[in-house]
């Protein structure tokens, strides 16, 4: 491009800079007019040439500034760069508002800008740039600037670098408004601008005025403008802002020049010093007589410092004048040093205030930076805490039972053991019911013993909360049989007779929950399936796919041992009572709900099969009535055990046993072994379901429709079997004692042994009313509860902690607070019921929870300090449930608060 296309093109550059109207929003911001104002007066005038002017004069210091720093670029390398630096403006104001009135005119400019390209702007000689402009050129673009003020310069837009160089063929490429060096921080300090050199403070020359003062009035102006800078887009809404922050520096620019006026009629006997001089250096008596002599009319045009003047200068008065610049020098020096403290005085009082400061930061800044930090991390934490629950992690369950306790410890009743909250987190709860919990709200609102209600809180919902291990096809949806896998708590395994006790205190509540009934009827399917597998088996293991069992269709040619599907037995003890313990859950079902549907299913009735057959081998009597020779058994259980009640007599056939009709029971629902067969507590409860189960069979619709013969067959045999039971019980379990009178023994073999004692789990003799056997007045019942409850029992335990009846299998001086349940459901009295309350409370051992036992004489720990056994037994916790609610119901009185 020649010199003559440049000149050209800035020419035509300057008509669309002067066609901008100087009201509208697409102004270039201060900055930019600056650069322009720079290039413009390089290209036309050539470096700088006028004197610098006053600091005080921001706007025109600015222009200075901005010319000064294309100094030693040629002529026509400044018009390319306006040239450049216009393109960039334009194309960028385009792009940004491209529905703005003027934007097809800045198109059309813009597009004239570009032909030809701006690319090859190869190196020209210096000497072919010839001026060619109008002489009022210059005032047009003094115009252009006409609205840059004080307010919106910053110091950045003052001490902006010059712009360097982008390319070899342009040495002085303007800035792109996108590079990082355009955007530049606009919060510079003060302090900034006095260490830089290009910014030095230049006293005020003019008279009446101190630079000292000079200086105050434009920091506070730096300071007070640093942020009023004002964009293009907001140019004309911040108008009137901008007036009135104009008025407000004039005013302090007055009142700064009055107090200047003061300083300078206080120091007129001074001589002014030159204006380049700090006013903190002290002058040369010898210079101050060569400016005195040689340019004495001169001095008024210099700024007013702390030198003396001479008001004579006559040679007559050398000596008075040496005198005079010795005292002047004096004078000097104590000003100076005084300045001096002042200023230390300022710099102490501003570093006392920046102490302050920080002080004040540590204490509440630092206190909001750790709560942020802390609210960020817990949030942190609790989404990582989520998502590792989500996928059963366990680190979110070992974080859990870390946590609980702790809580659990801050959340206690406020009675006098102030038991703790023991349920699990609602995310950890193994089974959720709302019915069930409304009943504990409704319950605990009304009991008055703060204690009592803590306990019942625990106690009752504890079988869901805990011991739900595992369910298949609950929801409605699903197109299989429900199953259910309810351990016993702190073992792993699934109990018959656990199982079916830890769900009946919710029976009543089955009918207003689909899911509940699901879980009841998933676990009688579950048992079904287990007495399939084994029927002298009392516990089994989780089968490993539960899902797969659900889905599963039980065929009556399919035998135990042919079910793969199922892990296998856990424990092979043979109890009656886990049979008896199957067909209650499964007539209690029928009889809350109606729903008999699980009738029609062979799994059920595979299982009713199998433990008819089961009880009528049973039956049989050790040796043959004829010959005398024994007979083969079914069952036998031998091992090799540390304790006698963990194995049984004659390798495992137990004691000999005379024909009956009742039931042989090698083992107790304590899983301890039987001293003699006949088991009288398991038999009657026996007796009592096997009855249920003959109603259920003969009443229910399924039954009815189908009329199945095997169904009738199965009902004629259990109502059969049923009476046989009860009529040996009466015949062979009724003794004389000599201090209670008739009572029903504990064991017995039908050959006139038995055995006086009662044990704490159900069944028991003191639970015979509970299960139904006999009526609660019966009076051999109460000459039998009588006893079971007195120390003529040998495992009734009395000390200071309390009272109950314990058993073998936890050893002496240990009652089962199970004994003190079944004492409170089956008494009349109000004063035993409250005596067991309390029994029951303090067994607890301030942990808010039923144990399986508690030693009546001294407490302590769990197993380990022998304090109490088992922490975690459901069974005894959801009974005592049942206990409240039974008293609730029929006496209410001994619960709710009299005002109540």
């Amino acid at each position: 491009m020649s010199s003559y296309t440049t000149q050209l093109k800035f020419a035509q550059a300057l008509s669309i800079i002067r066609a901008i109207p100087q009201n509208s929003t697409l102004q270039p911001i201060a900055s930019d007019k600056l650069q322009f104002y720079g290039l413009y007066k390089q290209a036309t005038e050539g470096d700088v040439n006028i004197p610098r002017p006053s600091s005080r004069q921001v706007v025109e210091y600015a222009k200075w500034k901005a010319w000064s720093r294309m100094k030693g670029m040629s002529p026509i390398d400044a018009q390319k760069l306006y040239v450049e630096s216009l393109t960039q403006l334009l194309s960028e104001l385009v792009h940004r508002y491209p529905r703005h009135e003027l934007t097809e005119f800045l198109k059309k400019a813009l597009n004239s800008l570009q032909y030809n390209g701006n690319s090859d702007m190869e190196h020209e000689d210096e000497d072919l740039f010839q001026d060619a402009y109008d002489p009022i050129e210059f005032e047009l673009q003094e115009n252009f600037l006409n609205h840059i003020e004080a307010d919106q310069l910053t110091q950045e837009d003052i001490l902006n670098s010059p712009p360097t160089s982008a390319t070899a063929s342009s040495p002085y490429r303007s800035t792109p408004r996108h590079s990082k060096h355009y955007h530049n921080s606009r919060h510079n300090s003060f302090s900034d601008v006095v260490s830089t050199n290009d910014y030095p403070i230049t006293p005020i020359t003019s008279p009446g005025h101190n630079s000292v003062t000079g200086q105050w009035v434009l920091s506070q102006l730096q300071q007070q403008n640093k942020q009023n800078y004002v964009h293009p887009m907001d140019f004309l809404q911040k108008q009137q802002q901008q007036q009135q922050q104009l008025q407000h520096q004039q005013d302090m620019l007055s009142e700064a020049d009055t107090l200047d006026r003061e300083v300078a009629a206080a120091t007129s006997n001074l001589v002014l010093s030159s204006p380049r001089q700090s006013p903190y250096t002290v002058s040369t008596a010898s210079n101050n007589r060569k400016k005195t002599t040689s340019k004495p009319q001169q001095h008024s045009t210099l700024s007013p410092h702390l030198s003396s003047t001479s008001t004579s200068t006559s040679s007559n008065n050398k000596k008075k004048l040496k005198k005079s610049d010795r005292a002047l020098e004096k004078l000097q020096t104590e000003v100076t040093a005084l300045t001096e403290q002042i200023d230390r005085l300022r710099r102490g009082i501003k570093l006392r205030e920046e102490r302050d400061k920080n002080r004040k930061w540590s204490t509440l800044g630092i206190t909001k930076v750790l709560l942020k930090h802390l609210m960020a991390n817990s949030a942190i934490l609790l989404i990582t805490f989520y998502i590792l629950w989500r996928r059963k992690s366990p680190i979110a369950y070992a974080i859990i039972g870390y946590i609980m306790p702790i809580i659990q410890d801050m959340i206690r009743s406020g009675g006098l053991l102030d038991l703790p909250f023991q349920r699990p987190a609602e995310a950890c709860r193994k089974f959720t019911s709302g019915v069930i919990e409304s009943v504990i709200s409704n319950i605990t609102s009304k009991i008055a013993d703060l204690d009592l209600a803590r306990l019942f809180t625990n106690a009752y919902p504890n079988t869901l909360d805990t011991t739900i291990q595992s369910t298949a096809c609950i929801a409605l949806s699903d197109h299989c049989h429900p199953l259910s896998f309810v351990i016993t708590g702190d073992i792993n395994a699934m109990w018959l007779r656990d199982s079916a006790n830890q769900l009946l205190p919710y029976i009543d509540y089955i009918k207003h929950d689909v899911n509940l009934k699901r879980l009841f009827l998933g676990a009688i399917y579950m048992q079904a399936q287990f007495i399939n597998t084994d029927p002298y088996a009392n516990a089994f293991k989780e089968p490993h796919d539960l899902e797969a069992l659900a889905t599963y269709t039980h065929s009556q040619q399919l035998r135990k041992r042919e079910v793969q599907l199922l892990d296998g037995v856990f424990e092979k003890k043979w109890e009656i009572d886990s049979l008896a313990s199957f067909m209650s859950l499964s007539y209690q079902y029928w009889t809350q709900t109606g729903d008999d549907s699980f009738v029609e299913n062979s799994i059920w009735i595979d299982a009713v099969e199998n433990i008819l057959n089961t009880i009528k081998l049973q039956q049989d009597p050790t040796f043959n009535a004829t010959s005398g020779k024994s007979l083969d058994t079914d069952y036998v259980f031998f091992q090799t055990a540390d304790r006698p009640t963990e194995t049984q007599f004659l390798n495992g056939r137990g004691q000999p046993v005379k024909h009956t009709g009742m039931v042989k029971s090698l083992f107790r629902p304590s899983d301890d072994a039987t001293v003699f067969p006949f088991f009288i507590p398991g038999n009657a409860m026996l007796s009592v379901e096997l009855d249920h189960v003959s109603q259920l069979l003969s009443k229910s619709a399924a039954a009815t429709v189908q009329k199945s013969a095997k169904t009738q067959v199965l009902a004629s045999e259990a109502s059969r079997l049923s009476k046989e039971i009860k009529d040996a019980i009466y015949k062979y379990g009724l003794i004389d004692h000599p201090t209670y009178g008739k009572i029903f023994a504990y064991e017995v073999d039908g050959y006139g042994s038995s055995l006086i004692m009662d044990d704490a789990n159900i069944p028991s003799l003191l639970s015979l009313s509970l299960i139904g056997f006999l009526n609660q007045n019966d009076t051999v019942y109460q000459n039998t509860r009588k006893l079971v409850l007195s120390n003529d029992n040998p495992y009734f335990f009395s000390g200071p902690r309390g009272s109950g009846i314990g058993g073998p299998h936890v050893g002496l001086a240990y009652a089962w607070p199970m004994s003190q349940i079944v004492r409170i459901l089956t008494s009349t009295e109000d004063n035993e019921i409250k005596e067991a309350l309390s029994i029951i409370l303090k067994s607890t051992d301030n942990t808010g929870l039923i144990h399986e036992s508690f030693n009546v004489y001294r407490q302590g720990g769990g197993d380990n300090n022998s304090g109490y056994t088992r922490s975690w037994f459901s069974w005894a916790n959801g009974l005592f449930g049942q206990a409240i609610m039974k008293l609730m119901n029929e006496r209410p009185h001994l619960l709710v608060n009299q005002q109540q």
